[in-house]
This record gives C-alpha cells, structure tokens and sequence, in this order.
C-alpha cells in the first residue's frame, strides 16, 4: 500500500486496520516548468477528451502504477477541483505511474487547446528536484516524443488547485496523439501529483453559402454565390462541370464569393455541380434547341481497320437527309463517308490505314432540303483506327516471374499472323516471345530475371501474305507505357515506416517464380539512400520473413534514408532475384 505522508498504518493482532491522512503545507506555485509558450486565451467549442473531469472513474483512460495503485480515485481525503473523481499518482517511494489518452485532433481544427488542473503535495524540505511529473505528447504506439508541454516537480507544491497554462497543440492537427501525464519520485520523502478536469478545447470550421443552387436557361449566363466562414478558415472549389467556368473566387481564406459564368447548351437539359468548401452548390440549365448530335463513334472506340463500323446519330424531325465524313488528324482534313444518306444510322467501311491513327473523328452534317444545312455535330473526343493494337501488357502491370501470363492485342483482318517480342530494357533490345503466331492472343512464359526489371514492353508485329506468297509487315504496336517482372518483392518495411532503433521489427518479402530453387537468403540495410549495404543476416530458408533488431544509431535526429534489401541465391551463389524497399524509411535513436 502507499505510504501515508505524515501519519503510519496502525496494526492489530486480530484487524487490519489503516487511517491515512494527507496533511500538507503549500508553498508557492510559481516555479511551474512550462518547456513550450503559452498562447492567450481562446474560446474553444468542444473538449476532445472522454471523462476529462474523472467523474466516470477510468473511463477513456489508461493507468499504469509500479505499486500497484489506482490512480483514479474518489478518496475524500483530498478535495477535488470539481465532482468527487482526481488522478492520485506519486506518495510513495521509487514510484513510476502514468496516466494517458489517445486523442484525434480533426484536420479542419483552427484551435487546439491543451489545458488542466493539478495540485502538488510533497514532503521534500530541500530545494532541490527530486520528483517529477512529465506531460508528454506522443506518438500512439510508439517512444516518439512529439512535444513535452510541461514539467511539475516536488518544488512546484501548492495549497489549492491550480490551473496550468494553455498550451496550443494545433499543430497535431489531423493526427492521433497520446496525451500522457508521468510521475517518478525518488528513494525517500515522497511527493504527491494530483491531476483534474483535463481539456483539449478545438474549434473547427464551419461553412454556409448563401443559396445551394442556380438555374439557368439555354443561352447560360454568370452567377456567383457567397460563402461565410471564419477568418482563419481556409477553403476550396471543385468544378466537375466543363460547362461551367469558375472566372473568380477559386478558393481562400475567410468569407468570399465564388462567381462563375454557364455556357450556352445546345443539347438537352444537363445538371452539374461545384463543391465549395465541402458544399455542394447544383447549377441546372434548360435544354436547348433540337440539336443534330453524334452518337457513335464519339470518342475513346478502338476500331479495326479495314473493318465495318455502324455511324449513328440524332437529329431533329425537319433533317432530311445527312453528309458523314471521317478524319484522321484531330480535324486538321476531311474525308466524305457518304452524302445524301437518310435515317440516322449508315454502315462505314472503315479505311485501310498502314500505321494506328489515335486521333480519328467523325462528323455529320443534316439538311432539310438542296443546301439548307440545319447543324452538324462531331464526335466529343478522338477515336483510334487501329491496324494492330497492343491491348495487355499495356502499361503500369505487375507481373509475376515464372507465370504465365497471357499478351492480347487488336487487330485488322489485313494482319494474318503475328511475331510477338518483349524488352526489359525500355525497348533497346528486344526478345522473341513466339513468331508465326495466329489469332490475337498468346501465353507468355514470363522470365525469370535476377533483379526486377521496371522498363518492360510487349511488341506485336503482323504479318499479311501476298499473292505470290511473300511475308509483308503491315504494322507493329507495343504497350502504351511500361510495366513491370517481379522476381522477390520486398513487403515491409517498404517506404514510410517509423522504426526505432533497438527495437523489433518483422521483414517481409514475396517470392514469385525463380531460375532455379532458392537455397540461401541475404538481408543488407542501408542508411544512406543505398551508398553502402550492411549486412544483416544469411538464411539457409526462404521462409519470407525474419525477425530484425533495427541496428542502434547515434545522435539525436534519425536516420532518413533507409531501406532493406532482399537478395535471393541458389547453390551455387548465384543470384536469383532481388529487390529492396520501395522507399525510405527513418530509424530514430532509441528513446533516453
């Protein structure tokens, strides 16, 4: 049990029995070690922390005691600053207790207040510290120390509560911290720390606009709406409406207007929106006059060349009879499909093009009668013409090592059979996958390479046989961008992970398919961005994980530029794979 301060337990044969009294002068308060500046009072709106005040015993809290205590008590022996629930923490020799709550300060916080009540009662008669209690902000989880926003210690003891200052933690905002209050006292005259009615005070943002929509008619028009927000609450617009052009106001600080301008709308009745500073603003606009509008192909089709493709559109009652063309530069020319065609559909033999054209447009143009041209539409954005068209791998895969995997591409009936190629070196050299290839499709036997090749292509070549029996290249295509053959990957830690050093930490990595079995596994780090490799451990299996003791590291910031790597061997040294984190890491020193 506890040390009494001024009185000793009583104890008789047959009872146990104990009356403890804490009976304390208060010297002066005004040594308070405050370790970060104090900020004026701010009136705040809401307090973060659960049971701030104790009154629902250890609710929200977690407590730890050497001794064994609890530290959240209703004892009447102390009087609390408010209800009947304090933190008791010290009053016994070599004490080491604590008390915490992790809290999330929200991201659109414009104040966060720390502030609480404590009271000290020591026995110590030198001026000297001997006992302390920390205020700590931390990283949940971790001996990261983020701030230390005060120091209380023997010398610090009071006859009433006294409040602490303010301390101003909005730069945690957004994030999840562990508040904790820590106490030690040394091997005699013990001290007592007594904490109360604790408060994390934010204000957030808030927002209003003046009106949530705006309608317009066809011929559009400009608006604006006005937004109302505190001085220090900063805000944004997002437009998802190429229709609507935001002309001022595009975001800022305080209140403000947003003004726009609506185009004018030639087709049917359309609605978009604007979300300002999280609300949502809706601008509607009617329909406009009947319109002659492109239906197919209208942007984003790959289409065979050589092939048969069905142009259709809509037109108004009065459009008698249409003219379709075709272009195959963005609209720089024009070419007739057919003129005089009537209904709202025609049936296109798509040209034979020696190359893939990715910028192809079709328009239409209607009459009511000989020259009385009533509108004209185009396609709303660029189709492609493909003569052969790489359609996986195309860009941005993983593909595992070892697997097979299947290539797949488009092409025109010109194109009778295929050579198939890769390049795991952005296309300076080139392998055969598989030539004479028939159809549009092939399983690939993915290679197995020694380290990860990030510069990977497929290329499809194909063929046409003429008549006197002669191999012609009508036209080759490889993938849009490149993509990846991965051997072993490194899972963890891969880029952006906290370690401490002296701790544990689990690496990770993933094995795919290799030139031959892996007979030993070698760990390296590295602490400067991949200069030099140390070396952690060999492993005689590839198990995919091992244990590792991060290496100590001296001095007070961390290490920034770390990574591990994986190198995988068969038995008779050579490399099989490798990879290392995708990114760095930091290793702190160990925490004093």
């Amino acid at each position: 049990m506890r040390n009494c301060i001024f009185l000793r337990c009583a104890f008789a044969l047959s009872l146990l029995f104990f009356i403890a009294e804490r009976i304390h002068a208060w010297p002066d308060v005004s040594r308070l070690s405050v370790d970060a500046a104090v900020p004026p009072m701010r009136e705040a709106s809401a307090n973060l922390l659960v049971n701030p005040d104790f009154e629902n015993g250890l609710a929200g809290w977690t407590e730890y005691s050497s001794g064994g205590y609890p530290i959240v008590i209703n004892r009447s022996t102390i009087t609390p600053h408010s209800g009947r629930w304090y933190a008791w923490m010290g009053d016994y020799n070599e004490a080491s207790e604590y008390i915490y709550q992790d809290v999330i300060i929200p991201a659109n916080a414009v104040e966060a207040n720390f502030q609480f009540w404590y009271r000290v009662i020591t026995q110590e008669t030198d001026s000297d510290v001997f006992d302390t209690m920390t205020v700590e902000v931390r990283i949940p989880g971790s001996e990261v120390l983020l701030a230390n926003p005060a120091t209380l210690t023997n010398m610090d003891d009071s006859e009433e509560w006294v409040q602490s200052p303010e301390f101003d933690l909005l730069e945690f905002k957004g994030q999840t911290i562990r508040l904790s209050f820590n106490v030690s006292t040394d091997f005699n005259k013990p001290t007592s720390f007594l904490v109360d009615d604790v408060s994390l005070m934010t204000a957030s943002c808030s927002y209003s606009l003046a009106t949530n929509s705006a309608s317009f008619g066809s011929a559009g028009g400009t608006g604006s709406v006005g937004i109302t927000t505190g001085d220090e609450c900063d805000w944004t617009v997002v437009n998802d409406s190429s229709w609507v052009t935001i002309t001022s106001g595009n975001g800022g600080g305080g209140s403000g207007t947003v003004s726009y301008s609506v185009a004018a709308n030639a087709g049917s009745a359309r609605t978009g929106t604007m979300t300002i500073a999280g609300q949502t603003f809706t601008v509607t606009q009617e329909a406009g006059a009947a319109e002659i509008a492109l239906l197919a192909p209208n942007g984003g089709e790959y289409i065979p060349s050589g092939s048969t493709f069905t142009v259709e559109w809509r037109a108004p009652s009065e459009a008698e009879t249409f003219t379709l063309l075709y272009s195959i530069d963005g609209g720089e020319t024009w070419k007739v499909i057919a003129q005089d065609v009537r209904g709202t559909s025609h049936p296109w033999g798509v040209p034979i093009l020696r190359r893939n054209n990715k910028g192809c447009l079709v328009g239409v143009i209607g009459y009511s009668g000989p020259e009385m041209k009533i509108g004209e539409d185009v396609s709303d954005g660029p189709f492609s013409i493909d003569v052969l068209e790489v359609a996986a791998p195309n860009g941005g895969e993983i593909i595992p090592s070892g697997t097979e995997y299947p290539i797949t591409w488009r092409a025109s009936s010109e194109a009778s059979s295929f050579t198939v190629k890769y390049s795991m070196d952005s296309g300076a050299t080139w392998q055969i996958i598989a030539p004479d290839v028939t159809g549009t499709s092939y399983p690939w036997n993915v290679p197995t390479p020694t380290s990860n090749k990030k510069r990977c292509f497929v290329k499809v070549i194909g063929y046409k046989v003429t008549r006197d029996k002669r191999k012609v290249k009508v036209s080759e295509d490889r993938s849009d961008k490149t993509f990846v053959i991965e051997g072993v990957r490194v899972d963890s830690p891969n880029g952006n992970e906290n370690l401490i050093s002296g701790k544990r930490t689990q690496i990770t990595w993933i094995t795919n398919g290799t030139e031959t079995s892996v007979f030993s596994v070698f760990l390296y780090y590295t602490k400067d961005g991949g200069s030099t490799w140390n070396w952690i451990n060999t492993l005689p299996t590839n198990t995919g994980t091992y244990d590792w003791d991060i290496p100590r590291i001296l001095g007070l910031g961390p290490k920034k530029k770390c990574k591990v790597k994986v190198v995988l061997k068969n038995f008779e040294g050579k490399i099989l794979g490798s990879d290392a984190s995708d990114s760095y890491f930091w290793i702190w020193p160990p925490v004093q």
